[in-house]
């Protein structure tokens, strides 16, 4: 007895619901996963979006081809599926006696192929349980809606799951203070008491000389008067020093002026220190405040002027710059001029 070749329409109806079966569940599970996954890249902003669909491809087929193994189609669980229909003939006891020639098994034997090959194959038709269906739809839609926004995210037209996050739950920014404070000789021009957001910027502000007065540096170290403390990430109490022209003169001279410190990282725009080549009889041709904006430039003679005319330029023709920062930059330029 051959019962793959005795129930064939019914034997390949069972192979195909063992197949059925083996991709709904590995498709239940493989969807989860790429909802998940989906997920994670949306939220932490992975760009490579596409990972989770080849992911998704290679687990549905791993995982089909694990159920079809465990649940791989033979003779005897063939047999129990159809005892399990309730018809009136016993295939697993027909299966179990296909070795017995008596006369008995025989004719059980024929009259039970006669009777199962009545039988319609809609009997064995594969019916998903209500359950499960309903935990396949709501796979399949999380996924592919998961797998949209992590799509839309990479590409930039949506934010990525963190961004939307802090937009709705909203954290707290610590925040410093910034004080710039002049000593005798001149005064600072721009917001003396700031409080700024950690890893933000400070607005700028510029030292200037009174008549009679040079200024020097600030407390720091940096020398340059114009200054914008930038990503600020600790409270900052600063002064700025100023000398009288004769004070100034002295300093240059005196072989035991102390050296100024390096000025920090986060100072916005840092200047040189003063050349070491000087006269021997004189002062040295120029100090680190002899300098353009460039940090570069000795502005001596006619490069002023000619730097000067090139910043007036510039700054009526920007348009988006606020009357500030001009006040700011021309109060700079007034500050250098010899």
């Amino acid at each position: 007895m051959d019962i793959k070749k005795d129930f064939k329409k019914l034997y390949d109806a069972y192979k195909k619901n063992i197949i059925k079966k083996s991709l709904i569940y590995s498709l239940l599970l493989s969807l989860t996963a790429l909802f998940v996954t989906s997920l994670f890249f949306w939220i932490f902003n992975v760009k490579q979006f596409y990972i989770a669909f080849i992911g998704f491809a290679i687990l549905e087929g791993i995982l089909f081809s694990i159920f079809y193994y465990l649940n791989r189609p033979n003779e005897t669980n063939f047999a129990r599926e159809l005892d399990a229909l309730g018809l009136e003939q016993r295939v697993i006891t027909m299966y179990e006696y296909k070795d017995d020639d008596s006369l008995m098994a025989k004719i059980q034997r024929t009259n039970a192929i006669e009777h199962m090959g009545k039988v319609d194959t809609k009997l064995l038709r594969f019916v998903l349980p209500t359950l499960f269906f309903s935990l396949l739809i709501a796979a399949s839609i999380l996924s592919v809606s998961a797998s949209t926004v992590s799509i839309l995210s990479a590409t930039g037209v949506i934010k990525s799951g963190r961004e939307t996050i802090k937009d709705i739950i909203p954290t707290e920014q610590k925040e410093y203070n910034v004080y710039y404070n002049a000593r005798k000789g001149g005064y600072i021009r721009g917001e003396l008491n700031q409080v700024v957001k950690e890893g933000e910027d400070a607005t700028p502000v510029i030292a200037i000389a009174e008549h009679g007065y040079i200024f020097v540096s600030w407390s720091d170290g940096v020398r340059n008067p114009y200054r914008q403390d930038v990503n600020v990430d600790r409270t900052l109490e600063l002064f700025v020093t100023f000398v009288t022209i004769d004070e100034y003169i002295e300093m240059l001279k005196d072989p035991g002026e102390p050296e100024v410190p390096e000025e920090p990282e986060n100072a916005a725009w840092q200047m040189p220190k003063p050349d070491d080549e000087s006269d021997e009889d004189g002062p040295k041709k120029y100090d680190s405040n002899s300098m353009i904006i460039d940090g570069e430039t000795y502005y001596g003679e006619s490069v002023y002027d000619e730097y000067l005319s090139e910043v007036i330029d510039a700054l009526s023709q920007d348009s988006e710059m606020s009357s500030d920062t001009k006040k700011i930059i021309n109060d700079y330029f007034d500050t250098i001029e010899k």
